[in-house]
């Protein structure tokens, strides 16, 4: 009975890690995301005040 609960222990964090793993992922792939797109909407519309780069 020690042995069952051990292992469904074992087997629910690990569920639970794996869980965690993909949302860290995902979360990291939205920052990126989310930083990549306000940088390249930055760079189509400049600042106000910004000088002219040609």
């Amino acid at each position: 009975m020690a042995f069952l609960l051990v292992s469904a222990g074992l087997v629910i964090s690990a569920f639970f890690a794996y869980l965690e793993l993909i949302w860290l992922t995902a979360s990291t792939l939205g920052a990126i995301a989310i930083a990549a797109i306000q940088g390249f909407l930055n760079y189509k519309r400049p600042q106000i005040g910004a000088k002219d780069i040609n």
